[in-house]
């Protein structure tokens, strides 16, 4: 569980850095750009899905809603809105915001 958490902080961190600028200027045309909503929305689906992927082991023994929420709930804490909250708005440095999200990942698939 460990190391495929911190894989995925990791990666997730990765993504950020490398996206957030070109992100926030093309979250600014969504609202009136069909395609660059479709693609803000693709990009929300696959890395959710890859939350169902990852942590298969640990959501087996779930069922129905429960294992429907604890992986949204995975999803969210992981998701680069979360990041960027933590490193713009919180004013985290890179390091305290992969122990932040790592911690509440962990949180959420141990309970």
């Amino acid at each position: 569980l460990e190391s495929r958490i911190s894989a995925l902080v990791d990666h997730r961190l990765r993504i950020y850095d490398a996206t957030a600028v070109t992100t926030q200027a093309a979250e600014r045309f969504a609202p009136h750009s069909p395609a660059v909503a479709e693609a803000f929305a693709f990009r929300r689906s696959v890395l959710h899905d890859q939350i169902a992927d990852l942590f298969a082991i640990e959501l087996a023994p779930m069922t129905g809603r429960a294992r429907s929420e604890v992986v949204d709930a995975v999803s969210a804490a992981a998701s680069l809105e979360t990041i960027r909250m933590l490193r713009t708005i919180a004013d985290h440095s890179r390091g305290r915001t992969a122990t932040i999200v790592a911690r509440t990942l962990r949180s959420l698939l141990t309970t």
